[in-house]
């Protein structure tokens, strides 16, 4: 569960949901890029939050060229 949204601001190791009674951090300081959803179904291993370093907002919506 998270009450973030894409293009938040966010600083390293800030809480920004949680997974059962797990509570997820940023793993770096920027803006975020991606969030598992609610009821997305997660497997050990699964990347759970996207974070852009660069911490430019209006460039983390859309497809990327790579």
């Amino acid at each position: 569960m998270t009450e973030r949204r894409i293009g938040d601001e966010v600083s390293a190791g800030e809480i920004v949901g949680g997974l059962g009674c797990e509570a997820i951090a940023a793993p770096v300081a920027g803006v975020l890029l991606g969030l598992a959803g609610r009821g997305a179904r997660i497997e050990p291993g699964d990347t759970l939050v996207e974070v852009d370093p660069d911490g430019i907002a209006r460039l983390c919506y859309g497809v990327d060229e790579g």
